[in-house]
Order: C-alpha cells, then structure tokens, then sequence
C-alpha cells in the first residue's frame, strides 16, 4: 500500500448516475491502494465507499451559487492540505488553474485527467501547469502536451462481463449514452428504418438521458422515429445508472456509438467487456475494431449496410468475436491497468 496520500477532484460522486457512476466504482478502487483518499466534487449523490474515503461536496445537489462552490473549494484545499499529498483532478482543468499557486506553495503533485478533442487556453493552461496529463483517445485535445500520457480506458471488467443468464435478443441493436446532438442518435433511427423496411428483425433500443438544453433534440428524434416506435421496433428505455448498464449490454447482440472523430467513448469498451458487438464511426477506434464494424460518419445508409452484415454473422462467428474484443479490454482498457499505471506515475513524479 502506497504510504502517501490523495486528493481526487471530480464532477460527480454519484453511483447511481448514468454518465458519470463509473466514478464512484473507480473512488472505490483507488481506495484499497491508498491509506487515505480525500475526494472533493460538485455534486454528491449516492454514495458507498470505504472507510478511508471522504467525499467532500461543493454544494451543487444544494443549489448553491457558483460564488459559494469557489469559497468551498478553497476552504477544503486549505483545510485537508495536510491529508494529501498528490491531487488528480478529472475533467475539470479550472481546478488546475485555480489551485496551482497553493498547491507548489505547499508541494504537491497536480495530475490532471482530459480526454476531450477539444479544448481551450484554459485546458492548455492547466496541462503545462500539471505534472502529468492523462488521456485516453489519441485525438484527445492534451495529447499533444509533452507531459501527456496515454492511460486505459478504465474499465471494470468485473462489472462488464458476459451473463450468460440474459439470453441475447435477436437483432438487439443498442444506443446507450447521452441525448444529444454531438451524439447523431437521428443517424441511427434511420438506419433501423432502412433496416425496418428491408424486412430485417431488428429491435432498437435508446437508453440515456438528456439535459434541458437538448431538450428540442429529443423531442426532434422522436419525432423523426415515431413509425419505429409505434411498430415496437423502437424503445426509449431513459437513464440507466451505470452499475446496470451491463444488463442492456447482455442483452442486445450490437452497441452503436455515433460520436465522431475524436471522441473514445467508454461505453464502447464497457460493451467490448461483454461480449458484445461494437460497431463505430469515430476513427479513434481505427486499429481497435475491425474495418466491417466502422461506418461511415453520419451516413445512416452505411450504418444500416453495416448492421445488417454483422446481424447476419452465424452465431459462432459472434460468440467468437466477442470473446475476442473482451480480451483486448483485458489487455489493454482495463480498471486494474488504468490504476497500476496511475501509481506508477504518481510514484515516479
């Protein structure tokens, strides 16, 4: 066990949210290295750590007022200063800026976690302020920082595995993540409407929520998908707490991810972790996925092209490419790799 202490700043500790729970699973791992793990967040909801885990909130389940999270964050950084002695803060590159000049005053070691295409002068501010940054897509905006390190997806290959109890549903097709534009879910309804109306048994499931402002979107979607949904060839089945999201990926024999170039979107591996089928348009999955389960961006004919050959792969030849994208999750994206590299560089810092 790692003699030193941690200070993790996130977004959200909230083992029931759908987006962000794999957060709280990972809290729960880096705990069992450490002796002691202080965690400062925006927003705590569902919690269930260990006794050497504090999570401390800044108020946003609250409502408090953003000038009330900046006085809390320095008021926590100043009271626990003597409770850590390594900060990785994830996501949030403000944080970085915000609590540099403190944070060498006092001598500790800042990583930060950024693994968005894009970014801004306040993220490439934060990554030459850091000892280490952290990504995982090579489009990723940090990449291109000398101090970056490539790290593993992080996934949870205990969580996400096969079930072999849920019975695979024939012609399963899954989205499963936010409602949003950025997210193309319009691609892929009418990719099952081709598929639909070629007379392919499919089924089409959307899990995932949306925030106020994507609110038009998806009503726009539905909208667009009301002849799928009313034939029952098309469920919105809403949020799904992250710890459950392993039933849908079980359930369903093909995930599709629609985010675009840059993006490495964890629910890719998550689904990789089960067994499923994976089919994607980012070409961050390039070299991950083979060629016949890449489709075009943006083109719904080539998805649907894509979604009919893999469907109609003999049912060996799917058990046998599940097996094998669950063991490049072993090798390469697991939760246990991401923390061993996380403490090797810790210690080498």
């Amino acid at each position: 066990m790692l003699s030193p202490k941690l200070l993790i700043i996130t977004q959200k500790v909230d083992s029931a949210d759908p987006v962000l729970g794999f957060m709280h699973g990972w809290i729960e791992r880096i705990a069992a290295q450490w002796p002691q793990v202080q965690v400062i967040c925006l927003q705590k909801g569902t919690c269930s750590l260990p006794a050497n885990v504090r999570v401390h909130s800044l108020g946003k389940e609250q409502f408090a007022s953003r000038l009330m999270y900046l006085v809390l964050f320095f008021r926590y950084i100043q009271k626990l200063r003597h409770d850590y002695d390594f900060v990785f803060v994830h996501m949030n590159p403000i944080y970085v800026v915000l609590g540099q000049v403190l944070w060498r005053a006092w001598g500790r070691k800042i990583f930060l976690w950024y693994n968005h295409a894009h970014g801004d002068w306040l993220t490439a501010w934060a990554a030459r302020a850091a000892d280490r940054v952290f990504y995982t897509s090579p489009q990723a905006f940090t990449s291109r920082f000398k101090n970056s390190r490539q790290m593993p997806a992080g996934i949870d290959t205990e969580l996400f595995r096969r079930d072999e109890a849920i019975q695979r549903q024939e012609g399963g097709i899954l989205y499963l993540g936010r409602i949003a534009p950025i997210k193309r879910i319009e691609v892929l309804t009418e990719a099952a409407q081709i598929l639909s109306e070629s007379g392919a048994g499919i089924t089409l499931h959307i899990v995932g929520g949306y925030e106020d402002k994507d609110r038009k979107y998806y009503g726009r979607v539905r909208s667009l998908s009301w002849e799928l949904e009313n034939s029952g060839k098309l469920f919105y089945r809403g949020p799904l707490p992250n710890f459950r999201a392993p039933e849908m990926y079980n359930q369903c024999q093909v995930l599709v991810n629609l985010s675009p170039a840059g993006l490495f979107d964890k629910t890719v591996f998550e689904a990789m972790a089960c067994e499923s089928l994976v089919l994607a348009s980012s070409r961050s999955f390039a070299g991950i996925l083979p060629e016949q389960f890449m489709f075009a961006e943006g083109s719904a004919r080539d998805l649907a092209d894509k979604l009919r050959a893999v469907l109609q792969l003999p049912a060996e030849t799917k058990r046998t490419l599940g097996r094998q994208f669950r063991q490049y999750v072993l090798e390469h994206q697991s939760l246990d790799l991401l923390l061993e590299k996380l403490r090797q560089s810790f210690i080498e810092s």
